[in-house]
């Protein structure tokens, strides 16, 4: 038996117009583990009008259904995972914020750190985004987005070793996201 997709039919239908069953007929139609995963994503953005992020979505979803992969995994075979809480500041504010206070999630000299994880900076883009390398060649991203005007603090997780390791690593950002969240939101 297929795992459930992880995303509720409903959203996908609001979303898309249509549910999983008819995306993954479409995906078998196409021939999907023939022509991989970037194919089927092209495809279903020209041939159906679906926006970027509901094609990866699909394609994921499709691709975990039929044991292509698991949850979490990439096409390279390395896995990921991320984590998000929006806040009631706007994007420059949150960053503002983070970068003068003391929470959770912190940066300092050429270091980030989410709770327990510390990892060397290797990028900035100031008010946006940092990228670090932690535990040898895994990627650590904390990145404010900017939903509806409210900033969203977003900590990615990228080249994992295993499923383990990204389950794990998500498990320990959730208390430092929420203490930051509550920090930011005068909780």
């Amino acid at each position: 038996m297929s795992p459930k997709p992880r995303i509720d039919e409903a959203k996908v239908i609001a979303a898309t117009g249509h549910g999983w069953d008819h995306w993954f007929a479409i995906l078998d139609q196409m021939e999907g583990p023939k022509i991989g995963h970037a194919a089927m994503a092209k495809r279903l953005r020209e041939d159906h009008n679906m926006n970027a992020w509901w094609c990866q979505t699909v394609t994921i979803e499709y691709e975990i259904a039929r044991g292509l992969r698991v949850p979490q995994q990439k096409t390279d075979g390395s896995f990921a995972c991320s984590g998000r809480r929006k806040v009631n500041l706007s994007p420059a504010k949150t960053w503002e914020r983070l970068s003068h206070g003391d929470y959770s999630i912190f940066w300092s000299g050429d270091k980030l750190s989410a709770g327990p994880l510390v990892g060397q900076i290797k990028k900035m883009e100031e008010g946006e985004l940092i990228k670090s390398v932690f535990e040898g060649k895994s990627e650590m991203t904390l990145q404010i987005l900017n939903e509806d005007g409210r900033g969203v603090v977003m900590l990615d997780f990228q080249n994992l070793k295993s499923q383990d390791h990204a389950n794990e690593i998500k498990e320990l950002i959730k208390k430092p996201l929420d203490s930051v969240r509550d920090a930011l939101n005068g909780i």
